[in-house]
């Protein structure tokens, strides 16, 4: 198991080309989106203090890199988290969510130290799967014989894109 310290180097390590800018960006779109608003650039130029045309600028590109899924109501989508329904759903501490793929919903789950329920289907066979989170930790599963399917290196390089 790793741990926190292992943890939070991997994902300062994961984050290094985001500008200040963009991680304050990245914050305030997913506390939105967590709470099931899609984040509009005015709301976002509001908390972060910055001109609506930076904003924006920013936003694009993030959307660009694939971290961000923007449409005419504002950020939909966000470091794997989305309002924009797939095949991952995610009920998070009692709110109906959705995530980019399988892997976002564990993490963000466990990430998050939340009560939730993922639901989706095994990528190999279709079958109906179901994993419940008490306080970011699994505590049941429709099956004991559940695996995380991840593809290799370069392919799939945009979850966006791939969902």
């Amino acid at each position: 198991m790793i741990s926190k310290a292992e943890l939070k180097q991997a994902w300062q390590q994961r984050h290094r080309h985001l500008s200040e800018l963009q991680e304050q960006l990245r914050r305030a779109a997913f506390d939105l989106v967590r709470a099931g608003c899609a984040a509009t650039d005015v709301q976002l130029a509001e908390r972060v203090k910055l001109p609506l045309d930076r904003v924006r600028d920013e936003l694009s590109t993030l959307e660009q890199q694939g971290l961000v899924v923007w449409d005419v109501n504002g950020v939909v989508g966000i470091y794997g988290l989305s309002l924009v329904a797939t095949p991952h759903r995610l009920n998070l501490d009692g709110r109906a969510l959705f995530t980019w793929c399988a892997l976002d919903a564990v993490g963000i789950a466990a990430g998050l130290v939340s009560n939730a329920m993922i639901q989706a289907s095994c990528f190999h066979c279709g079958a109906a799967l179901t994993i419940r989170f008490r306080a970011g930790r699994v505590c049941a599963v429709s099956t004991a014989d559940v695996r995380l399917w991840l593809t290799p290196p370069g392919q799939g390089a945009s979850a966006v894109a791939d969902t």
